[in-house]
């Protein structure tokens, strides 16, 4: 398993928009669009959804790929709910069944 899904989708992104970035982002390593991308792959492939979401919500603002991708930061950031109701429900069972026991 190489990271999931959405890696894979971070993947996609990274070749399909190849965004072209300011000639500062060039000067300053670590800025824009192709590090953005970078490091949301990376906080995905360790299952942070909300890092990778603003990761590159923040490495794309401003840009042309800012659009391309704004309904994945916003997929990612429902995923991220999702999965802490999901953990919510999970503990709250396991104290009802501990009561009941």
């Amino acid at each position: 398993k190489s990271g999931g899904v959405f890696t894979h989708v971070v993947s996609g992104l990274a070749s399909f928009l190849r965004a072209r970035e300011s000639a500062a982002d060039d000067e300053v390593p670590g800025v824009g669009v192709e590090a953005a991308l970078a490091q949301a792959a990376a906080a995905m492939a360790r299952g942070r959804l909300a890092e990778a979401a603003a990761a590159l919500e923040g490495g794309v603002r401003g840009s042309a790929a800012e659009a391309a991708c704004a309904g994945w930061v916003a997929d990612a950031r429902e995923r991220q709910r999702l999965e802490m109701a999901v953990a919510v429900l999970r503990a709250h069972a396991a104290a009802e069944t501990a009561t009941v026991a």
